[in-house]
C-alpha cells in the first residue's frame, strides 16, 4: 500500500507539476500530522491532505485534526470505485 500511494504521488506531481508528500493515517510513517507540520516550515505554502478512505469515521477524524487547509471527502461509493469493486470481486 505504501509503494501504491508514492505511485499515485508521482502521477498526481507530474499533472500538477510540483512536488507532493506522502504520508498515512495508519501504521506507516510519516504520519499525516507530522507532514504537515513539516511543511508549515515553507512560507506561502497550504497545506491539502488528499483522504484516500473508502468513508468517513475514525481515519478520516484523524485527518481532518491533523491541521491542513483542505481535506477532501473520503472517496465514498462513486461509480468508479464500485466498478472495481465488482470486478475484482469477478476476477476471485
Amino acid at each position: 500500500a505504501t509503494a501504491d500511494a508514492r505511485a499515485q504521488a508521482r502521477l498526481l506531481a507530474d499533472v500538477w507539476g510540483t512536488s507532493i508528500g506522502v504520508a498515512f493515517g495508519s501504521a506507516a510513517t510519516p504520519s499525516v500530522p507530522d507532514a504537515v507540520s513539516a511543511n508549515r516550515d515553507h512560507p506561502h505554502v497550504r497545506v491539502a491532505v488528499a483522504a484516500l478512505l473508502l468513508g468517513e469515521g475514525h481515519f478520516h477524524d484523524k485527518l481532518t485534526r491533523s491541521g491542513a487547509e483542505i481535506v477532501t471527502a473520503p472517496l465514498g461509493a462513486s461509480p468508479q470505485i464500485v466498478e472495481q469493486i465488482l470486478t475484482r470481486f469477478d476476477e476471485e
